[in-house]
């Protein structure tokens, strides 16, 4: 192993060594470290930590003389740090480029201020081809220009209302696996999903490139963080280096909603997936309520589209709301199945009687927007005044059963899910009656996650206790999905003025290999979009495959069953 040697100064000196093989070799400082920072003044903490870096900074010439030649090249001075501390770098670096492009942060009358009073650390510059942060000397910004860092909670508005889904990625994301040491395949093969998954990726890069960066310790979105660090690792160039999750893990674990997570210890993947998505949206809706009133005029006054302010000051209107939870609230009315209902619907009933709506309102953010869906479940009471109950429940992702021997396919698993489904019911009256419940969808998400119902509870016997089993049944899907028709509410149906997009595609498929649900282990397939080819990620191992080898999904040998499905919407 090769080290510099220093002097008394802590820099490198030059020295000739004799190697075993009779070779030598030279090394001696090149240092081309410039740093200009204008009028800004440092505290002498800062100034000790800017000196500590243009030590660190320092580069020497590496020279082996060979008989056929020679071999130059040149290293850091300090190389060879941890991952953990090279990524702590790299995430205080990330701020500071953030900082460094909001021309509101820095002013000619107060730079010195800007940066003793700042929590940087000159130190977490240190990162390949990052230079020293100059404090630019900036202009006043024109009123029409509006290229500054915003809160948080603006940029999510924005992203609300523009069509950012479908930009193209301007990064594009580099296929590397994940480390698994200690049992976290499930949490692996869920991130890869999301990595590879194109509108997710390009909300975090907006958030990236136009949120001003938050340097409080105390950060009210840790999950955001730790999840924007993360994809951060799969835009670098030529990196094909397994990524280590440990950090990921370790920010997240401290969350009261993963409490429940142990290093080593196996849990489900939809289950973390949903906790995953819950967590950044209740971020968002925080970051967004916590918006001040100039920032919120701040954006309207840059929306021309009346349709999308009026969007705006609904979602802030519900985020506002003293309602309950952050994922909404619910409303119940009663109305004649005759009326047409202020969500465009029109119940239509022979009988002329009163229907009682209740409504589940969902607190927007951009994960609803893209993972959001809604079901529509109809009770019809038989002998009762509101002859109907019909609920509108949000969904995140769609639970599918597939216990009936008869469902072989993922279609027939949505047309079960839509079955007129007979349950017991004691009337107004007091007597019992039969009512029949049915569960449509009303609303389609851009991006729909399918989770079929593998593990199914058996209740104790003569013969053994209670306990979960495993349905390894083949369930056949392909690359191309259509919501059948059955399956879509009448009232959605009928509205013609919007429309019904049913069609999507495959992107991506998690695998569960093993006999229960206590244990196993979790693999993915994902869809590389830009270059329209597949890769199975089994942790740290990459390998592409063909289309076949996707959609086979299911072996008895090994026990791999096709667990979580997500397609998005062809619109």
């Amino acid at each position: 192993m090769v080290t510099s040697i220093q002097d008394e100064n802590g820099l490198p000196r030059n020295t000739n060594i004799e190697l075993k093989d009779g070779k030598n070799y030279v090394a001696k400082t090149s240092n081309t470290t410039k740093l200009d920072l204008g009028q800004a003044s440092l505290r002498g903490q800062d100034e000790h930590r800017l000196k500590n870096y243009t030590r660190r900074n320092e580069k020497f010439d590496f020279s082996i003389s060979l008989d056929s030649g020679s071999v130059q090249a040149r290293f850091p001075v300090f190389f060879g740090t941890d991952e953990d501390s090279f990524l702590r770098h790299r995430e205080l670096s990330l701020k500071i480029r953030r900082l460094k492009q909001d021309p509101n942060y820095f002013s000619t009358q107060n730079q010195g201020e800007a940066i003793g009073n700042s929590n940087l650390s000159w130190s977490a510059l240190v990162e390949k081809n990052v230079k020293p942060m100059i404090v630019p000397k900036v202009k006043k910004p024109s009123v029409i220009a509006d290229n500054s860092l915003k809160p948080l909670g603006y940029v999510l508005l924005r992203i609300m209302v523009d069509d950012l889904f479908k930009t193209p990625i301007m990064k594009p994301i580099t296929t590397r696996g994940i480390v698994n040491t200690g049992n976290i395949c499930y949490m692996n093969s869920v991130l890869q999903i999301l990595v590879h998954c194109d509108p997710v990726v390009r909300i975090m890069e907006v958030i990236t490139k136009g949120v001003r960066a938050n340097f409080a310790a105390d950060s009210k979105s840790p999950l955001l963080d730790a999840f924007t660090m993360l994809i951060e690792q799969f835009t670098i160039p030529y990196s094909t280096k397994a990524v280590s999750p440990a950090t990921f893990f370790n920010a997240v674990a401290r969350l009261p909603r993963f409490a429940h997570l142990r290093w080593g210890r196996q849990e489900d993947a939809e289950e973390f997936l949903g906790y995953l998505l819950d967590g950044l949206h209740e971020e968002f809706v925080g970051a967004i309520k916590d918006l001040s009133e100039t920032e919120r005029q701040s954006l309207l006054q840059k929306i021309d589209d009346p349709e999308r302010k009026i969007f705006i000051l609904n979602s802030l209107e519900a985020i506002d709301g003293n309602s309950g939870s952050s994922a909404g609230s619910s409303t119940t009315s009663t109305q004649a199945l005759s009326r047409e209902t202020d969500d465009g619907w029109q119940e239509v009933g022979n009988d002329k009687k009163f229907a009682a709506k209740r409504t589940v309102q969902v607190k927007s953010s951009p994960i609803t927007q893209l993972f959001g869906g809604q079901f529509r479940s109809v009770l019809d009471i038989p002998r009762q005044r509101e002859s109907k109950s019909i609920t509108l429940d949000p969904f995140m992702h769609v639970q599918l059963d597939i216990s009936d021997p008869k469902i072989n396919t993922l279609e027939e698993a949505f047309l079960n899910l839509s079955a007129a489904e007979e349950i017991p019911y004691k009337s107004q009256q007091g007597k019992d009656v039969t009512a029949i419940k049915q569960t449509f969808i009303h609303k389609l998400p851009k991006v729909l996650i399918i989770h079929l119902k593998r593990f199914e509870y058996v209740p104790e016997d003569s013969f053994s206790f209670g306990r979960i089993e495993k349905l390894k049944k083949k369930i056949e899907y392909g690359f191309d999905l259509e919501i059948p028709l059955e399956s879509i509410s009448d009232s959605r149906k009928r509205l013609s003025s919007k429309p019904l997009h049913r069609s999507y595609k495959l992107i991506g498929v998690v695998y569960h290999h093993g006999a229960g649900a206590e244990g196993g282990h979790y693999t993915v397939d994902v869809l590389k979009s830009e270059k329209n080819k597949w890769l199975r990620i089994d942790d740290a191992a990459i390998s592409e495959l063909s289309k076949e080898e996707v959609t086979e999904n299911s072996t008895c040998e090994d026990a791999k069953s096709a667990y979580i499905l997500t397609y998005q919407r062809l619109d």
